[in-house]
């Protein structure tokens, strides 16, 4: 049987790659047909999984990391179609802060994002896509726009001063005016797709600083801070005649996506509806006898636009069988017809589960697809809530 395999990234452990390979290894013991497609949605692992299909060749820019401090990071361009592959995870993302003091979105910053989309500027790029996911700031994207040119002024005891510094969450609140010309300019002739990883707005429950700032390392206080920041941001960018705040995917990365298309062309889009027809994700899945997939949690945002959720439909319109691993199953993880299996199992903590990420995804497949086919010897109906083996829990089919 031929199982495709197509895995998010398991953050904090393995890529969409490794997790691929540690599937395939798993299908390979089982007797099946491995046939490798790692996914990305516009987080973590987009310039990855995107390069290999656009022709990317690898580049690196000097940018600041979202403490400012200036580091190397990755980027993709292909100089025959001027097509350019950013990813906002390689020089503002939350991988980067090894420590959870570090994790303080009131004080980190994008601009080493924008400064990334003026290196494929000036490289040539005429069609940029850059993914939102894995960020570590709530800024609205202040400081990215910024690094294109922006100016922007903050008010302080009643005083209107220039930003100089790049800009962080803390500076939202105290928004006076921003002017992006500049920004417009330095992307005139550029079509920038914007890859939103969710489709959350930017206010409200849902929102970047009360649904995503916790992650980040906000405090109930800093969520409060934050959430009043973006309503300002919000106010400034309805009086220049775009009302961007309850629109679907403008909370991705802390509200950058909100401050790109309200100053900026830059158009969102569903991270998955843009890169899954982009590697031949339809095609892939209409070939197989068997989809797997799997990420490092699976909870009600994985069926909300991301890739678990959009992989989920075209299986369900193919009538093909997905069978999904995780890390770890939140609320609303379940979906009724997909058989969704914990790796590890409950006494493991999750910093074990990390370590043995690799050993437990290649276990788990493996043990999946060896009861599957031994029971489907058997009988026609599989039990689908029944554990497969150590090392591996099942949730069942769900609702």
């Amino acid at each position: 049987m031929k199982y495709l395999l197509a895995p998010n990234a398991f953050k904090g452990s393995l890529s969409a790659t490794q997790a691929a390979r540690a599937m395939a290894n798993g299908v390979r013991r089982s007797g099946g047909t491995p046939v490798l497609l790692p996914l990305a949605d516009g987080g973590d692992g987009t310039l990855d999984v995107l390069r290999k299909p656009l022709g990317l060749r690898l580049r690196r820019a000097k940018v600041l990391d979202p403490w400012g401090r200036e580091i190397s990071a990755l980027w993709g361009h292909n100089s025959k179609t001027q097509w350019a592959v950013i990813e906002m995870a390689q020089a503002s993302g939350l991988a980067l802060l090894k420590s959870d003091e570090c994790r303080r979105p009131m004080e980190t910053t994008s601009f080493g994002t924008g400064q990334l989309i003026q290196a494929a500027v000036r490289t040539g790029a005429k069609v940029i896509f850059l993914g939102l996911g894995g960020s570590a700031t709530v800024d609205g994207g202040l400081g990215l726009l910024q690094a294109l040119g922006a100016k922007i002024v903050v008010q302080r005891a009643g005083i209107n001063d220039l930003l100089e510094r790049p800009a962080t969450g803390r500076d939202l609140l105290s928004l006076h005016s921003i002017d992006a010309t500049a920004v417009n300019q330095t992307l005139k002739g550029v079509r920038l797709r914007v890859l939103c990883d969710v489709g959350n707005p930017l206010l409200g429950p849902r929102g970047a600083a009360r649904a995503f700032g916790p992650q980040k390392g906000a405090t109930p206080a800093d969520v409060r801070f934050l959430e009043r920041g973006l309503v300002r941001l919000a106010d400034l960018l309805r009086s220049k005649r775009k009302d961007i705040s309850m629109i679907a995917g403008a909370g991705a990365a802390g509200g950058a996506a909100a401050g790109l298309a309200g100053l900026t062309n830059a158009r969102l889009e569903r991270g998955s509806e843009t890169v899954f027809p982009l590697i031949g994700l339809e095609k892939q899945v209409k070939q197989a006898d068997v989809v797997m997939t799997g990420e490092g949690r699976v909870d009600r945002t994985s069926w909300e636009g991301k890739g678990v959720g959009r992989l989920f439909h075209l299986c369900r319109r193919h009538h093909k069988p997905l069978i999904v691993l995780a890390g770890g199953i939140g609320p609303g993880g379940h979906r009724q017809g997909v058989r969704i299996l914990s790796v590890g199992d409950k006494s493991m903590s999750q910093k074990e589960k990390i370590q043995k990420a690799k050993f437990l995804i290649e276990n788990t497949a493996a043990l999946c697809l060896t009861r599957r086919m031994s029971v489907s010897r058997e009988s026609p109906e599989i039990n689908r809530d029944s554990p497969v083996g150590t090392g591996l829990s099942s949730a069942g089919s769900g609702t």
